[in-house]
């Protein structure tokens, strides 16, 4: 009786008559035997149990709210009757209202216009959606013109206001309020329009999505005493032998110019500077 047992490659174990050996090779007869016994031959181990068919989609995304303009990624995950992941196979993306939101073909949401909408996938007959909310870009702040306002009483001027994002861009289509701390002396319309009432100094402010800016409103009226003198320029660099034209604004203490008083200049070191 011969006993057959899978050894090296090209190597067989052959025992008969109590006698072991190994033959290398080839043993004549019985190659047809031989070439039927292999290591690891047979059935092979059965793999890891399939997870099941794809049964939903569930999609996510980085940001679910956007300003305008603004663009985030969505994923797309296949899920089993189970719960169990499986891969979601080639997806195709679209949105509920491209005027709100669009995609590309790789999941790449970019805000459209302002409202909400759904960002939709679509893979092995299955659907699945997240929502998208795309707002407005708030208002950092208020540009006014001009910066100020000097106004005799009764005179009006209009002022311009325009609301911008952080990087000073303008944002069209905003709301602007428009509000005067002393109705007494300045009065200023829903539009801008800034009338002047009875002297004094007061602020008109500009108010848009809580981000506002003052400018002051100066009514002019009889000055009284003077209480503050301001040259222009404040100082000043010169060549021997050059001049220079100064200005002196009189302000009395509620800001009233007074320009109809005398004004008298004088140099403290006259071998350096004169004036006239």
């Amino acid at each position: 009786m011969l006993a057959w047992r899978c050894m090296a490659p090209g190597q067989v174990w052959h025992a008969a008559r109590g006698l072991t050996r190994l033959v290398a090779g080839r043993v004549p007869g019985l190659i047809a035997v031989a070439s039927l016994l292999s290591c690891g031959g047979g059935t092979p181990e059965p793999g890891p149990p399939s997870p099941g068919p794809l049964a939903s989609l569930s999609v996510s995304v980085l940001l679910d709210t956007l300003q305008l303009g603004q663009a985030t990624r969505a994923t797309a995950e296949g899920r089993t009757a189970a719960g169990a992941a499986v891969p979601a196979g080639d997806v195709t993306w679209s949105t509920a209202s491209a005027a709100v939101a669009t995609v590309t073909i790789t999941g790449v949401v970019t805000a459209r216009g302002i409202g909400t909408t759904q960002v939709i996938a679509a893979a092995g007959g299955k659907q699945g959606t997240a929502s998208i909310r795309v707002l407005p870009v708030p208002v950092a702040a208020v540009a006014v013109t001009p910066g100020s306002l000097f106004l005799a009483p009764g005179v009006a001027k209009q002022l311009v206001a325009v609301a911008v994002d952080a990087a000073g861009r303008p944002l069209n289509n905003r709301s602007i309020a428009w509000l005067s701390s002393d109705t007494v002396r300045v009065q200023v319309s829903d539009s801008g329009l800034v009338t002047a009432v009875s002297p004094g100094i007061t602020s008109v402010s500009a108010i848009s999505e809580g981000a506002y800016t003052s400018i002051d409103v100066r009514v002019s009226g009889p000055p009284g005493p003077v209480a503050t003198v301001t040259v222009t320029p404040a100082a000043a660099s010169l060549s021997l032998g050059q001049s220079l034209q100064l200005k002196a604004s009189l302000e009395d203490i509620v800001g009233n110019l007074a320009t109809d008083r005398l004004v008298t200049w004088s140099s403290r070191d006259t071998t350096r500077v004169g004036v006239t």
